[in-house]
């Protein structure tokens, strides 16, 4: 029984002979892509031809021993790919056919590739449905194939073989082979999709990121984990979490236990030297209730943690100033009362040596008690405020003149060095009593041997620096943890109220101060001042 042509390939066949096509002559593409122009279209299929390659090689596979040529186009007809039967393929180069060549209906007659694109569905041209008698004994079959998301036409995958081979089933094998192309594609562009949406989601996120297989190998590591870290992307990728000294045995438990954490707070010192306090959450991933991963991020809470911190030790400040001018006043007054009626005793002619030594004894050690007093009242009392907008250079030259003769008395010699181009507001009194404070201290810690005075001014990350070093007694870590508590001193007849005066002053200017002191080896005190404080 004659099967009767379809009605698109006899339309094709009386469109070339209405064009005047000689069908005994070889119709040849007469349009070819320049080398520079193919290597541009085929870098932009890339994807695309290695997911027809790959299945394409499996046709051919499937088929050994049948020669045929499997032919790859894109959309516009261009061919980009041939593989299979080397005769077949030196043949058709013979025909002037070869990657690069346009195949149109005007130029190439009737022909799969334009059939199949133009019709958009699977296509067989037997022997003399060709309209070019050299084609007479070659059997073809095209398809398209899109992205079946959006209907966008790729391309075309066609098959060329001897008439003898035809057989109706190639077609429908064709049509699995693009069916099975198309899924991969779909799924590809989704998983670019995915991809894209997670690196906007990692690099928009304020929280620090880190993503590891089911080995611990870190695949992930977004943008804000080394901010945070200062660590780069590069040198944490591929390496096993479990080498981390900070995270890696909350990962282990992870991905071995399949535990779960949440709100673990991490102390670390990043590269830059800055402390980091976060809150750390693990979890594994799982796909069919098998681990595949485990997820961990970081949320910063730095400054958060030195907020709190600033706001307890201002409550704290504020609690002793009012304590301090309640008692002072209630103390003052006796204080005054007992020195005058020694003082008159003193003068007595009725008073011997001895006697007349321990009145003055005990006059030194009132005065003592008054000048502890005065210092309660200067801390509770309201102090007029000099603010200036200053670099602090006018400030600590200012210091560095009233301590360098007290500096000279102890032996101790000043080092001081100016690096900043910063300003900010100030209270200027406030400011400089608490240098002379912090200098003072330096200063009598070293006393006994003499030593040097290390000040240095300096901009950091858009913070005023104030380091001062001092080389002498030191303090424990206990001693470190105490400073700026009312009453707490080193010193024997210390009241701990100078630097109480100093943590109170560069609270109030939103700075923070940080102190890394080693018994006999000595204290450094850095204070961090922000200038838009």
């Amino acid at each position: 029984m004659e099967h009767k042509e379809p009605h698109y390939i006899t339309k094709s066949k009386l469109f070339c002979k209405e064009s005047g096509m000689d069908p005994n002559v070889i119709a040849s593409p007469k349009k070819l892509l320049s080398g520079h122009e193919m290597e541009k279209r085929r870098h932009s299929y890339n994807e695309i031809l290695s997911v027809v390659r790959f299945f394409s090689n499996k046709l051919l596979k499937s088929l050994k021993g049948t020669p045929i040529l499997i032919s790859i186009s894109d959309s516009e007809g261009y061919l980009l790919e041939m593989e299979g039967d080397k005769t077949i393929k030196r043949t058709v180069e013979d025909f002037g056919i070869k990657k690069g060549s346009l195949f149109t209906e005007e130029d190439t007659g009737t022909n799969v590739i334009s059939l199949a694109l133009e019709h958009r569905h699977p296509v067989s041209l037997i022997g003399e449905n060709h309209y070019h008698t050299f084609l007479h004994e070659v059997a073809c079959y095209g398809a398209p194939f899109y992205y079946t998301d959006e209907d966008n036409l790729l391309g075309s995958v066609c098959i060329m073989m001897p008439i003898q081979f035809q057989n109706p089933l190639y077609l429908t094998m064709l049509s699995q082979v693009v069916d099975s192309i198309e899924r991969e594609l779909l799924l590809r562009k989704q998983n670019d999709k995915l991809y894209i949406m997670n690196q906007i989601m990692l690099s928009r996120t304020k929280n620090g990121i880190i993503i590891t297989d089911e080995h611990g190998v870190t695949t992930e590591f977004n943008e804000f984990a080394e901010k945070i870290s200062n660590l780069s992307k590069e040198t944490v990728i591929g390496q096993s979490i479990y080498k981390s000294e900070l995270t890696g045995h909350f990962f282990k438990k992870v991905l071995v236990k399949e535990e779960k954490f949440e709100n673990q707070e991490l102390t670390f010192i990043n590269q830059d030297g800055d402390q980091i306090i976060c809150l750390f959450d693990a979890q594994p991933i799982y796909r069919e209730n098998t681990v595949i991963g485990a997820f961990g991020q970081f949320r910063d809470i730095t400054d958060n943690v030195n907020t709190r911190e600033r706001l307890f030790q201002s409550d704290r400040l504020n609690v002793i100033s009012e304590l301090s001018a309640s008692v002072s006043h209630e103390i003052r007054n006796p204080l005054t009362v007992t020195s005058g009626f020694l003082q008159l005793l003193n003068r007595s002619p009725n008073v011997d040596v001895k006697e007349k030594g321990y009145i003055e004894l005990s006059l030194q050690e009132l005065n003592r008690a008054e000048k502890i007093v005065s210092n309660f009242l200067s801390l509770a009392k309201p102090q007029a405020q000099n603010m200036v907008y200053s670099n602090l250079k006018a400030e600590i030259e200012y210091v560095n003149n009233i301590m360098i003769a007290y500096a000279n008395l102890h032996q101790v010699t000043l080092d001081f060095h100016f690096k900043n181009g910063l300003c900010s507001n100030f209270d200027q009194n406030q400011i400089q009593q608490c240098l002379i404070n912090l200098y003072k201290n330096g200063i009598e810690s070293m006393s006994e041997t003499g030593g040097i005075l290390t000040v240095h001014i300096k901009e950091h990350k858009g913070n005023i620096i104030i380091y001062i070093k001092d080389s002498g007694v030191g303090m424990t870590k206990e001693e470190v943890s105490r400073m700026g508590d009312p009453y707490y001193s080193t010193k024997e007849e210390g009241t701990g109220l100078g630097m109480l005066m100093v943590y109170s002053t560069v609270y109030k200017h939103g700075g923070k101060i940080d102190v890394d002191s080693e018994k006999d080896r000595g204290t450094t005190f850095q204070i961090t001042l922000p200038v838009d404080a």
